[in-house]
């Protein structure tokens, strides 16, 4: 999945690769109003597109979805 974010300091907007999953390892449906998901990115500047409270799209091809972000965690 492609994730598109914007930097909260330049505006500037990004994709990213993400490996997504939910909290039940089941598909993500199509049309659900609400998922809780985990998005996995790489790169030594996510932080600055992909902070707590900041806004994010699912992208393929198209918007196909939207969401904020609610924690985050560096490994």
């Amino acid at each position: 999945m492609v994730v598109r974010a914007r930097h909260r300091e330049t505006h500037c907007s990004r994709i990213f690769s993400a490996l997504i999953s939910s909290d039940d390892d089941a598909p993500l449906p199509p049309g659900s109003p609400r998922v809780v998901a985990t998005l996995r990115l790489a790169g030594d500047d996510v932080p600055g597109y992909l902070d707590i409270g900041g806004h994010f799209g699912l992208w393929r091809g198209g918007d196909i979805g939207h969401g904020i972000i609610s924690r985050r965690l560096f490994t």
